[in-house]
Order: structure tokens, then sequence, then C-alpha cells
């Protein structure tokens, strides 16, 4: 059986390099719960804690926190928040160069 011929991209279809493709969407950060689950899941699992009543021991541990702890999940959550939200406008931009140029080298 004979390989197909090399692949070929489509910025060089034309012989024309477009630059670099969009990296991927940036991936929006966890609520606070959802990273305080990550976080504490492996710790009961490592200590043998019984797996059907590992959530609700978070649920319990979450509305245990202090509101400093508490706090301190939140302004994390916030601090990755405007990073993802800056990650996100060059993001957009990057696709719209992109879908911009794609326009005019196809005409």
């Amino acid at each position: 059986m004979q390989s197909p011929g090399p692949s070929i991209t489509h910025s060089e279809t034309n012989g024309v390099s477009r630059g670099q493709a969009p990296q991927a969407r940036p991936e929006r950060p966890e609520a606070p719960f959802v990273q305080f689950t990550q976080h504490m899941r492996p710790q009961l699992e490592a200590d043998n804690y019984p797996a059907s009543e590992i959530i609700a021991r978070i649920h319990i541990e979450w509305d245990e926190l202090s509101r400093e702890n508490r706090k301190l999940w939140d302004d994390r959550y916030q601090d990755q928040m405007v990073e993802y939200t800056a990650a996100l406008d060059l993001y957009k931009k990057a696709s719209r160069r992109e879908a911009s140029s794609s326009v005019f080298a196809n005409s």
C-alpha cells in the first residue's frame, strides 16, 4: 500500500504563511467550591476516607471554613478571572485578525 503524500497545511496551499494558528480558547477557571473540592478530594482519598462520604465531607468542610479562609478561595478565583478575561480578550482579537486576514487572502 502506498502512503499518502506529505500533509499540507492550510497556510501552505497557496505558498503564503499566515503566521501561527490562534491558540486554544482559554478555559474559564473553576468556581471556588470546585477548586476546593479538587484540593480536598486527594487528601481525603489518601486518608482512606470512604468514597461514598467524600463529597458530603467536602461540603461540611466548605460550610465550616472561616471567613478568612473562604476569602482566600474567593480572592484566588477573582485573580484567575482577571487572568482569564485578559487571555480571552487576546484570543478574541487574534481570532478576529485571523478571520479578517483569511477573508482578504481568499479574495
